[in-house]
């Protein structure tokens, strides 16, 4: 997946001019950090790669499972998931995308139990995402644990471009900071609502997405529906956008 959007990216930097900001979705920041130079293309392949290998051996999160909970108040799904896991050890509200439609991530009993006690108070359907695993829970601190020390390995440059985080949906072109932001998303919360407000806010009211899947354009609906997504997968699109603008 990365390197089909990172080739994407390097067809459409030929015709246009460099973006205003790079985003990235879960897994698609490590892109967004390429894209904006903080760390090479073939070191972040090679940091992705030793990361998926301790996934691999992480049978909480592989065995975990994430669902997507439709027209329930978020406050309303907070209390769901504190009655179905108490402790808050086992589940998350994963995924923010708006007041009423979110992500919740953890065990397999406790995401079950929580999309029952969600039904219970209204929740208009419950999406499971498959077995995929628990990713963005608390499930994650393990890896994380593992993981900060192979983040710091890697020298995260600054950029001339904000790089903006899922976890806080802030931008920085501070290095130092992409690093750390990118390492703690793999336990933390992804915040898209505030990220797609952020972007706005700056006056970013057009996204171009890149690669194999539209989950950017997709939830990025959710949140703002006036953002303006276009989805590039392949040439065929790459050709259609340039001419568009002109190109």
């Amino acid at each position: 997946m990365i390197t089909h959007c990172y080739a994407l990216y390097q067809l459409f930097r030929s015709n246009i001019k460099k973006p205003d900001a790079a985003i990235g979705f879960s897994q698609g920041e490590f892109t967004a950090a390429a894209v904006a130079e903080s760390l090479d293309f073939l070191s972040i392949l090679q940091l992705v790669y030793r990361l998926e290998k301790i996934i691999v051996n992480s049978p909480k999160v592989t065995d975990g499972r994430m669902a997507r909970v439709v027209e329930l108040d978020r406050e309303i799904l907070l209390k769901c998931c504190e009655e179905a896991d108490p402790g808050r050890k086992e589940l998350s509200v994963a995924i923010l995308f708006s007041k009423d439609q979110n992500v919740v991530s953890g065990s397999s009993g406790a995401v079950e139990r929580v999309g029952r006690l969600a039904k219970q108070n209204g929740a208009r359907w419950v999406l499971s995402l498959g077995n995929g695993g628990a990713f963005h829970s608390p499930l994650c601190k393990e890896i994380l644990n593992q993981s900060t020390p192979i983040f710091e390995e890697y020298d995260f440059r600054d950029t001339e471009i904000p790089v903006y985080s899922c976890i806080d949906g802030c931008g920085s072109r501070v290095g130092t900071v992409i690093r750390k932001k990118l390492s703690n998303q793999i336990a933390g919360s992804i915040v898209w609502d505030c990220l797609i407000h952020n972007l706005t806010e700056q006056g970013i009211d057009t996204i171009i997405e890149l690669g194999p899947g539209c989950s950017i354009s997709g939830n990025t609906r959710i949140v703002e529906p006036a953002v303006k997504c276009n989805w590039v997968n392949n040439i065929q699109d790459l050709e259609s956008i340039l001419k568009c603008i002109g190109k």
